[in-house]
């Protein structure tokens, strides 16, 4: 300025005044004490078991009873369902091994009628191959049936 004042400018340090003195903050002071403080936490959230387990029967039928609860802990041998056994029983029950094995014996003897027959030529080829088949389908026959109460006495074992 032309003046001959000067200008001061707000950055400067001049001659400002120092900032007055702040009284100290109000401190509060309490003896410890010791006790339980109860914890709330009040949070949306999501919980996953520790370990998942796909539980699978050995053998099928209605399920009689549950003998654990959710969230329970098991151990390997816990009896965890019991399974109707009547299914199996009915199985091992109905499985036609005896008939079959009639069946087959009474095909033997035929083919062996057929054998002596053919061979005098008082039956045909095709009655003896017929006769033949006929064992052959009978031995099957019987092996499916000892396989059916092979799985129907191995189901019923798991009952003990």
């Amino acid at each position: 300025m032309g003046d001959g004042r000067t200008l001061r400018l707000a950055c400067g340090r001049g001659d400002a005044a120092p900032p007055p003195d702040r009284p100290p903050a109000a401190v509060a002071v309490a003896s410890a004490i010791e006790r339980d403080v109860p914890v709330y936490l009040d949070e949306i959230g999501k919980t996953t078991a520790r370990e998942v387990v796909t539980v699978r029967a050995q053998v099928s039928g209605p399920i009689t009873g549950i003998h654990f609860g959710d969230g329970a802990d098991v151990k390997r041998g816990d009896l965890l369902f019991t399974i109707d056994r009547r299914p199996h029983r009915a199985q091992l029950d109905a499985a036609a091994l005896a008939q079959n094995e009639a069946s087959v014996r009474l095909a033997r003897t035929e083919l062996a009628r057929a054998e002596r027959l053919v061979q005098s030529e008082a039956t045909t080829q095709q009655d003896y191959d017929a006769r033949k088949s006929a064992v052959a389908v009978g031995e099957a026959q019987v092996k499916a049936s000892r396989a059916a109460v092979e799985t129907a006495r191995l189901n019923l074992e798991y009952w003990g």
